[in-house]
């Protein structure tokens, strides 16, 4: 029963890393417009980004939640 359990939590793991990386992929550009817009310095909106998106990736997996405004869900994170 055990290894059923830590098998599903693996794959539960992938998915929502999976997940993760597709609700990035569709919205790095906005993401990165943010914060070019808000301190208008390549350097600093790169790490903005970096940091919102290492924050963000935390969050997603340590909670079930439905990001169903991820926009405004990553504009919360920055």
């Amino acid at each position: 029963m055990r290894l059923h359990i830590e098998t599903n939590k693996t794959l539960t793991n992938w998915f929502k890393k999976r997940k993760y990386a597709k609700l990035i992929q569709e919205n790095l550009d906005g993401l990165w417009k943010l914060a070019y817009m808000k301190c208008q310095n390549q350097e600093i909106a790169k790490d903005i980004v970096q940091d919102t998106c290492a924050k963000a990736y935390q969050y997603f997996m340590d909670t079930n939640e439905v990001i169903v405004n991820p926009k405004g869900w990553f504009s919360k994170i920055y």
